[in-house]
């Protein structure tokens, strides 16, 4: 082994704020496979690198599992610190970090840009990495970074000085022109007037045959061009001569509007022309067509769901006679007269009825957004969707994102976006597998028959289900005020389990199975809970005996096992089907919810769905199997 480093020159680690524990753990592999040091002396200067919360951590896990090789502590720190409040932390610090010349420091503020991108995708290239950065640094500056040109070009004349601009040296240079030369216009070269008064246009991109001249008029030529751009305003615009052949090329380099948007023409001149990059790999030559994505989105009109198409090109907001009357039947009723008015579309002429005034409502978990939009009613319309034109599409300012992920944002607020709606063949159903030896009609027909029952299945927005009509109840033997043994303080438990309860806690919350009690609610009730390991794997157990007690027994029978194993004897095909979480799909009526309160070190929450370990659960969703699935259950084979 070399000379091991000194303690201060090993990286420390706090655990608070922005940390970074993964360079933590790589600058010391970095540190042992350079000095060939032992596990013996990482694991014994441990102490001395953790800081603050880290430190309090290190202790606690060194009494509780000992000693152990650098090897197991950098899974401990992994598991510890790599969790989803971290990871949360530093992705809104980066999305809500944004450059300002006036504050930041522009090295410092990349910099820490890096540092954070690094920590939370460190297989990212860096090109990737340069690209996010660049769209956090504004308007201006990501314009002007995408825009430079990619070739390096000599704008210096082989027969002229280059003339240096500098503002602050000319702003004391002393004027030594003539002053019969004094208020002489370089764009027209006039006398009387200065550039900024000058009512001639200098033509653009303008191609003028010049003649040679000898050094003295050179120098002389360029010593007017300085008075000049004395004379001329800050913002003036900037000429760049380039002889090429006897011929001056003039360019005129717009460095203020360059950002503001430009219309092109027939007559620009094609000089300055760079490549758009791709968002997506592009599809074999051809096969472009196929990567073509839908603009419809879901609305909802007078509680009826409908579709709305956002990219139909169409200059005014239109909806067919046909498909309207399947989403509001008496549109008849609510008609106002159109007059003196021509429609057509790329191939026919159309015929409008009327106007109609609809609200449209986007529908979207966190909040929808409700929009009043006049619909012209097209009689010979065959569309089955309602089209928004480009007028209320700029009224409300709906844009439609094609980046990686497409998405479009009303009245530009990209904290709320909204998704469009896929193909039922190009959407991918998770977690399901099909037979490889069905025909591609037969899976045509089971897409059909799922896409029709999609609400029975579990989605992202709706994790897990809700039985209606079946609500769970609890009834004590006992009155209030309650026994104390029913007001139980929370189980002690070590670093590793409390971390792990406070995951299933936030995953109980996220599937919306509990919630956390305020601290202004009467609590009257409360159960503790602990941490069962099979396997390496943990749950959350509830210690339910204190309340079982006093809990009125709910009697229902089983079906016995061999009755089941007899009706399935005869069977060919077994089908099973797995509720996900179950019991947690049963819903709790309000006086029970007050019953299963669970109390640990973090807080008090409170059970929205049926729990484990309490009792009638089992009776109670066997109860429900039998109420659904009756003739089901009852057939025989």
């Amino acid at each position: 082994m070399k000379e091991a480093p000194q303690l201060k020159e090993w990286p420390t680690f706090t655990g608070e704020g922005e940390y970074d524990h993964m360079s933590f753990i790589k600058t010391i592999d970095m540190l042992q496979e350079d000095y060939a040091i032992p596990d013996e002396l990482i694991t014994a200067r441990l102490h001395s690198l953790f800081e603050k919360s880290a430190k309090r951590w290190y202790y606690g896990i060194r009494q509780t599992n000992g000693k152990n090789t650098w090897s197991w502590w950098k899974q401990e720190i992994i598991t510890k610190w790599a969790n989803d409040a971290w990871r949360y932390k530093i992705e809104n610090a980066f999305e809500n970090s944004f450059f300002d010349p006036d504050k930041d420091k522009p090295l410092t503020w990349f910099l820490k840009q890096v540092e954070r991108l690094n920590a939370l995708y460190p297989e990212m290239s860096q090109k990737m990495v340069h690209m996010k950065i660049l769209k956090k640094c504004g308007g201006e500056l990501e314009h002007a970074l995408r825009s430079r040109t990619w070739k390096k070009l000599d704008i210096k004349s082989p027969n002229k000085p280059f003339i240096n601009k500098d503002k602050s040296k000319q702003a004391f240079k002393p004027n030594t022109s003539n002053n019969n030369e004094k208020g002489k216009s370089h764009k027209c070269g006039g006398i009387g007037h200065l550039a900024n008064n000058c009512l001639k246009k200098e033509k653009i991109n303008e191609i003028v045959e010049t003649e040679n001249h000898n050094d003295k008029e050179e120098e002389s030529d360029s010593e007017k061009e300085t008075e000049d751009s004395e004379s001329s305003k800050s913002d003036e615009i900037y000429i760049i001569n380039s002889q090429i052949n006897n011929i001056d090329i003039i360019y005129e380099v717009l460095d203020v509007n360059s950002n503001l948007p430009q219309v092109g023409t027939s007559d620009t001149n094609l000089t300055n022309i760079q490549d758009a990059k791709m968002y997506r790999t592009k599809p074999e030559r051809g096969m472009g067509y196929t990567a073509g994505k839908s603009s419809i989105s879901i609305v909802m009109v007078d509680n009826q769901e409908g579709k709305a198409n956002l990219d139909t090109g169409a200059y005014c907001t239109c909806v067919g006679k046909s498909y309207l009357k399947t989403i509001v039947p008496d549109w008849q009723e609510k008609l106002m007269p159109i007059q003196g008015v021509k429609f057509s579309s790329a191939s026919e002429s159309m015929k409008p009825l009327g106007i109609i005034d609809l609200t449209l409502i986007f529908p979207r978990p966190s909040q929808c957004v409700r929009i009043e939009v006049e619909f012209v009613v097209i009689d010979n319309c065959t569309s089955n969707q309602f089209m928004p034109g480009n007028d209320y599409l700029s009224i409300y300012g709906i844009d439609i994102s094609n980046q990686k992920e497409r998405y479009f944002t009303i009245r530009d607020n990209k904290r709320q976006t909204f998704g469009f709606l896929n193909n039922k063949k190009q959407m991918k159903l998770k977690e399901a597998e099909f037979n490889q030896e069905l025909t591609e009609k037969m899976k045509e027909k089971l897409i059909d028959l799922l896409f029709k029952y999609k609400n029975a299945f579990a989605t992202d927005k709706e994790p897990l289900g809700a039985i209606i009509g079946h609500e769970v109840d609890i009834i004590l033997n006992v009155e209030k005020p309650y026994q104390p043994l029913l007001r139980r303080p929370a189980y002690p438990d070590s670093p590793r389990a409390r971390e792990a309860l406070e995951l299933h806690i936030k995953e109980l919350m996220d599937l919306a199975v509990s919630r956390n009690v305020g601290h202004n609610e009467q609590v009257e009730v409360t159960t503790p809970v602990t941490i069962a390991w099979h396997n390496g794997k943990s749950r959350v157990v509830g210690d339910f005996r204190a309340l079982n007690t006093y809990t009125i027994p709910e009697r229902y029978s089983i079906s016995r096992i061999h009755e089941t194993l007899t009706q399935l004897s005869q069977a060919k095909f077994i089908t099973a089907m797995d509720a996900l979480k179950g019991f947690h799909q049963n819903v709790l009526i309000n006086n029970a919810k007050k019953l299963l309160r669970i109390i640990v070190e973090c807080g008090i929450f409170e059970y929205l769905r049926m729990p484990f370990g309490m009792k009638n659960a089992p009776s109670h969703y066997q109860r429900i199997i039998n109420t659904i699935f009756p003739e089901e259950l009852s057939e025989g084979w």
